[in-house]
């Protein structure tokens, strides 16, 4: 895990809604491919469950414009909510996502 999954890691451990989830347990971002590879335990499991997300960067958003996970059921679900082209878009104008996101990417 180099130094943006690390941050990426800490920034996300740190959130209250991400925590009471489970805990991130290494991210892996590949610049090249624009993809995010996230390990994450989810509470009450005791193995992480990876999650792949292919990402694209617009003028003032960080869009998620697909998501992958190990697990067939959860994967069952992200597709449901992704169907008819739907995104996840965080808006870099935020001070935390948008001062992390523009120093990594």
């Amino acid at each position: 895990m180099g130094f943006s999954g690390w941050a990426i890691k800490k920034a996300l451990n740190s959130r209250h809604d991400v925590r009471r989830l489970g805990v991130v347990e290494s991210v892996d971002v590949n610049t090249d491919r624009r993809e995010i590879t996230l390990d994450f335990t989810l509470a009450g499991d005791t193995c992480p469950t990876t999650f792949t997300a292919s990402y694209s960067i617009e003028p003032e958003t960080f869009l998620v414009t697909g998501l992958r996970a190990e697990k067939l059921w959860m994967q069952a679900a992200i597709d449901f909510w992704f169907r008819g082209g739907r995104r996840l878009e965080l808006p870099l104008r935020h001070p935390l996502v948008g001062n992390l996101l523009q120093l990594l990417f």
